[in-house]
Parts: structure tokens; C-alpha cells; sequence
């Protein structure tokens, strides 16, 4: 669980720094704390396992989202639940990504939600000072801009 605090923790630091803020901690510093960081945990009702949550911090030294070092900050959590008789298999990825260096401006984002064999997607990119977000269920495609 601290795992996981840490890596939420750091993910707000990343996206709420200040331009120019006096950081306590270098960039190599939290390269080291965090690289390639993968904590798995078991999700539990009473004493039976229902799902998993995986969560891992990776660096990248490029992506679709910069030619520069990147941090990303990915979670997995899937379950398999009975409703009415029926299973249900839900799975929900997403990865945060951001600049490595501070402000540390997030410079994407990507979410998955699988309920069965229904899928729904969100893709976030920064552009200038914006972030565009596509949304897409069903073969719907809807976009935003803000």
C-alpha cells in the first residue's frame, strides 16, 4: 500500500509543480527512488480474491508523446465478478505520461475500460497549452479541446 501511495503521490507532485519551484529531490534521485517500479496487490471481498491491481512507474527515453525522456505511470486493475448468474470480467488500464523534468506537464494520458467485450477508450495529448482528449465507445468517436 505505500507502494501504491508513493506512486500517487509522486503522480500529483509531477502534474501540481510550479514552473521554477525549488525541488527537494533531483531528477536522478527520483529516477532512482521509482524506475521500473511494479507492485501488484490482490482485491479481496472477505477472504476471497475477485481481481488484481498492477502499478508501475517506467521511464522512457522517447514515446508518440516527446522525443525526450518520459515518465509514465501506469495501472492495471482487473476483476472477475458473478452478477445474476453471470461472470463478469472488467479491466481498466491507464498511464498517466509526463515531462521529466520540472514543471514535469503531463504530455498524455491513456485509458482502457473492458467491461466483457464492450470497450471504451480516452486519449489525452498536450498541445501548446491545451489538452485534446478523444473519446471513443461503441466506434463513437468524440473529441474536446480545453
Amino acid at each position: 500500500m505505500k507502494k501504491l501511495l508513493l506512486l500517487i503521490g509522486l503522480g500529483l507532485f509531477l502534474a501540481s509543480s510550479l514552473q521554477g519551484a525549488n525541488n527537494d529531490l533531483s531528477q536522478d534521485e527520483i529516477e532512482s527512488l521509482l524506475n521500473n517500479e511494479n507492485v501488484w496487490y490482490g482485491q479481496y471481498y472477505g477472504d476471497q480474491q475477485f481481481g488484481w491491481i498492477e502499478n508501475k512507474f517506467i521511464i522512457h527515453s522517447s514515446n508518440k508523446y516527446s522525443n525526450n525522456k518520459v515518465y509514465e505511470i501506469y495501472t492495471k486493475d482487473h476483476t472477475a465478478t458473478k452478477c445474476f448468474g453471470d461472470l463478469e470480467i472488467t479491466e481498466m488500464e491507464q498511464s498517466y505520461f509526463f515531462d521529466s523534468s520540472p514543471p514535469y506537464n503531463i504530455l498524455g494520458y491513456e485509458k482502457k475500460n473492458t467491461e466483457n467485450e464492450n470497450l471504451a477508450k480516452i486519449n489525452g495529448k498536450r498541445v501548446k497549452n491545451d489538452f485534446e482528449l478523444e473519446y471513443i465507445e461503441n466506434n463513437n468517436v468524440r473529441n474536446d479541446r480545453g
